[in-house]
């Protein structure tokens, strides 16, 4: 298996940026297998996801699967959640170590928090990590 995260997603709009493709797909509410399909019915309404795609070999109404790669989301997970959670231990146990007071370890976390948020948000890029593939048609 390559891809952890897949959604078969049907193409609403296509807009032609010359070089590649944006689609706006919708997320297609399947059933499971030996279900009847009532969570798939009560799911709301979802937006359209837009993604850039590279072929010029669709349409609208065509199937496409949006998934992301392993690595994809193994680097997603380690900048997310991964890079905070060794700051903030660092940051304990060097206040433990150079013996801090508890005010100075909460300021110290609290800067920590504050640095890596501005961080993820300025330097973290998400955008090309989801990619589109064409189903076939059977």
């Amino acid at each position: 298996m390559k891809n952890i995260v897949e959604q078969i997603c049907v193409i609403r709009a296509v807009k032609d940026n010359g070089s590649n493709l944006t689609l706006s797909v919708e997320p297609v509410k399947q059933k499971c297998p030996g279900c009847d399909g009532k969570c798939a019915k009560m799911l709301k309404p979802s937006e359209l996801i837009e993604v850039s795609y590279d072929k010029h070999d669709v349409e609208v109404n065509d199937q496409v699967v949006l998934y992301m790669d392993k690595n994809h989301l193994r680097n997603l997970i380690i900048g997310i959640l991964g890079i905070p959670l060794f700051a903030l231990l660092s940051v304990v146990i060097a206040g433990t170590i150079f013996n801090f007071a508890e005010w100075q370890i909460i300021l110290a976390i609290f800067l920590t928090l504050i640095s890596i948020f501005i961080c993820q948000v300025k330097y973290f890029e998400n955008k090309h990590q989801l990619k589109v593939e064409k189903c076939q048609k059977s």
